[in-house]
């Protein structure tokens, strides 16, 4: 079995009971020192015209302030380094790979509901990112 000394985990804040599946799965991995978490926001919108980075800066700095406190709660309640949380914005797929290689991230733990109809045809964020890693990707399934 592989060692991972980095491992990021991306959490969809708002399900925490996959959040802590996916934290525990983790854990059981690797201790919580190597622990990375990220959480990915869309871009808010405006329609300010030329205003508009001025304003999603302003926005962002708010979704962070709203999202942040979430994120603290759930690594505490594992042990994990609080600088290690991340919350960035965009396409969820494209910014996990990113940040995982920015880190660098030996693994990538992401949660899967599983899918069927159309969802399934045209795919999900997790299989957008399995199909793309390149690190090693565990796709946990969640029952929540």
């Amino acid at each position: 079995m592989a060692s991972y000394t980095r491992i990021l985990v991306a959490v969809a804040l708002g399900d925490d009971h996959q959040a802590r599946q996916l934290l525990e799965k983790a854990l059981s991995l690797t201790s919580a020192r190597n622990i990375h978490v990220v959480h990915v926001e869309e871009h808010p919108v405006t329609g300010l015209g030329d205003l508009t980075g001025r304003n999603h800066a302003m926005n962002e700095a708010q979704i962070r302030q709203r999202v942040f406190p979430a994120l603290r709660e759930l690594s505490d309640a594992y042990g994990l380094n609080s600088e290690h949380l991340h919350i960035v914005f965009g396409d969820p797929a494209p910014e996990i790979h990113a940040l995982a290689q920015k880190l660098p991230s030996d693994l990538v733990v992401i949660g899967s509901h599983g899918s069927r109809g159309l969802k399934r045809l045209f795919g999900t964020t997790a299989d957008d990112i399995v199909h793309s890693a390149r690190m090693d990707t565990l796709m946990v399934y969640t029952d929540g």
